[in-house]
């Protein structure tokens, strides 16, 4: 099953709160063997960010920039899946999916020499200046408060805690370099 990093808690992890307790109820079966693929941060998230980037020139969230997050690229997640569907596991499982563990000022400085805006800033948002930008940009009340939720739980460390705890080991083969090259791309389209 894919879950999150994140999964391993119940509180301030905002959307990844779901997951918890999916995961709770599957682990109450049995006779059924299930693995839970925690994944990180997905890539491809930060191409919300785009609009942020070209209209204020700043990328950031409510969380400082040496806070360490654990990223995905969804092929790595594909590649992790594949190779559980060809294995026995039995009983309950938790296996990480994650491609690089980055401060999160490593997103300015690595997307913006991407996209030719070297001294692109990381910016630590307060919880209402993160929830109110994301209300006028668009979100929905209970979405925009459930990602605030998840960033103020990356600032505190909840939501890394379970995938640091197991070791932090990073498996995926998609850095953060790799994958501003897809940003960039995306960026200038």
């Amino acid at each position: 099953m894919l879950s999150s990093v994140g999964a391993g808690s119940a509180i301030e992890n905002g959307p990844i709160k779901g997951l918890y307790h999916i995961e709770k109820l599957y682990s109450e079966l049995e006779h059924t063997s299930v693995v839970f693929l925690r994944a990180g941060y997905f890539y491809i998230n930060f191409f919300s960010d785009i609009p942020l980037i070209k209209n204020a020139g700043i990328l950031g969230a409510n969380y400082p920039g040496n806070t360490e997050v654990p990223l995905v690229h969804p092929k790595d997640i594909a590649k992790a899946a594949a190779a559980e569907l060809l294995e026995n596991s039995e009983g309950h499982t938790i296996k990480y999916i994650v491609s690089d563990l980055r401060p999160a000022s490593d997103f300015a400085q690595v997307f913006g020499n991407a996209i030719e805006k070297p001294r692109l800033p990381w910016v630590e948002f307060k919880d209402d200046e993160a929830l109110n930008g994301m209300l006028q940009a668009g979100l929905p009340q209970e979405m925009a408060e459930l990602y605030t939720e998840m960033g103020r739980g990356l600032r505190t460390g909840i939501v890394q805690k379970d995938f640091i705890e197991h070791g932090a080991l990073v498996k995926g083969t998609t850095r953060l370099e790799d994958f501003s090259e897809e940003f960039a791309e995306v960026f200038n389209s």
